[in-house]
Formats: C-alpha cells, sequence, structure tokens
C-alpha cells in the first residue's frame, strides 16, 4: 500500500473515538494516528517493494518498540489525551504492518523468523484506488461530519 493509505486508513477507523472537544485537538489526534501509520515507512524507507519484507521496522519487535516508547506521552499528556488514544497510536502503527503483509507480505517475525506472513492478497493495480477511498473518507469525517453535527445540533461549530 501507499504511504497515504497507511495514514488515513487508520486515522478514519479511529474517527469515533477520539476527543471533539475542540476541532484543533481533533485534527491534533489524527494526525498523530497518521503519522504512526505511516512511521515505519519513514524510519526505513525502501526503494523497492521487496526491500519492505526484510525491514526491521515492519516486524512486530519493532511494533513492541514502538508501543513500549508511547508510554512516555502517554504519561505526560495524561490530562488531555487518554491512554485510549495510545493505544489507538499502537494500533496505527501494527496497521501499517497488517496492510503491508496483506498488500504483498512482510516477514514480520523477524528475527526469530524469515517466513513471508502475508501475500498480494490485494494488487498493486488496486492501490490509487484505495488512496482515492481513504482520501475521501477522511475528508468527509474530519471536514464535512462536524459541519453537519453543528447544523443537526444547532450548537456552535467546533474551534
Amino acid at each position: 500500500m501507499t504511504p497515504v493509505f497507511h495514514a488515513l486508513a487508520p486515522a478514519s477507523a479511529a474517527y469515533p473515538f477520539l476527543r471533539k472537544d475542540s476541532h484543533r485537538l481533533l485534527l491534533l489526534q489524527g494526525g498523530v494516528i497518521a503519522l504512526a501509520g505511516v512511521l515505519p515507512d519513514l524510519l526505513d524507507p525502501h526503494t523497492t517493494l521487496q526491500a519492505r519484507h526484510v525491514s526491521f521496522t515492519h516486524t512486530l519487535a519493532a511494533w513492541a518498540g514502538f508501543s513500549a516508547l508511547l508510554i512516555l506521552p502517554a504519561w505526560k499528556f495524561a490530562k488531555t489525551l487518554p491512554p485510549s488514544f495510545w493505544c489507538i497510536v499502537s494500533l496505527s502503527y501494527l496497521s501499517h504492518i497488517f496492510l503491508d503483509a496483506i498488500s504483498g507480505g512482510v516477514q514480520c517475525l523477524r528475527p526469530i523468523s524469515s517466513v513471508l506472513v502475508g501475500g498480494p492478497y490485494v494488487p498493486f493495480r488496486y492501490w490509487l484506488w484505495c488512496d482515492v477511498a481513504a482520501l475521501v473518507t477522511a475528508y468527509t469525517l474530519y471536514r464535512w461530519l462536524p459541519v453537519f453535527r453543528k447544523r443537526l445540533s444547532g450548537k456552535p461549530q467546533l474551534r
């Protein structure tokens, strides 16, 4: 999958679970989740699709390490963002590994095993359409859904 889909798919899936006190906080949460979703590719960029099969950032060990590092911001920002948010951020990183597994496979058990997990269940020719769907979904959720909520409830729009 492309970085666009890796970023927007978890951010869109997490939308119902995010705090919506202010539009700025909502966008911050969505941005952090999107960044976590694309982080494996940012930490270890690969120039070919085959290169990702052996990337350490696409392993469960890297996900466990990333999740352990999230304890620090979860503790520091506990009043603003609940622990459930940081669990969603961790799952966003894990979703990247899963999406790469179904779009070609990854060696997610390295260094224990070099077995390729997954396969090309989502062919390359559909990746652009996945991006389009993710863009439309994210735009609708983060831009238009708050506007429709305001109109339906009669309350002032979030700022």
